[in-house]
Parts: C-alpha cells; sequence; structure tokens
C-alpha cells in the first residue's frame, strides 16, 4: 500500500487537468466519461479527503 502513494497522488493531481484537455481538445462527452470514470477509481481517496476537509478523522484503509 505504502508504495502506491506517490503514483496515485501524482494521478490523483494530474487527472483533472487530463479531464479539460480531453474536454477541450476531443469532446466535452468524453471528458463527462472521463469523470464519472476518475470518480470511480478514486472514490475512496476523495472520501478521505472531503472528510479531513469538513473536519472529521476518518480511519485509513490498511
Amino acid at each position: 500500500m505504502r508504495r502506491q502513494y506517490v503514483p496515485g497522488i501524482a494521478l490523483l493531481v494530474a487527472a483533472p487537468i487530463l479531464i479539460v484537455m480531453i474536454g477541450i481538445q476531443v469532446s466535452p462527452w468524453l471528458a463527462i466519461a472521463a469523470v464519472f470514470a476518475f470518480l470511480s477509481m478514486f472514490r475512496n481517496p476523495l472520501r478521505y479527503i472531503w472528510a479531513r476537509l469538513r473536519g472529521q478523522n476518518p480511519e485509513i484503509p490498511k
């Protein structure tokens, strides 16, 4: 799990930029599909970040 943090954070940061580029260069519909794929892949990290932003102390999966 520890080895996945660096690539995961890099993808988490780069994905919105890439999705916007897809929307501009290819098609807004493909960008919407990419947003759904992104949310599906990163649902647990995004839930954790959302809980931390709201002031909660969520449990980190092992």
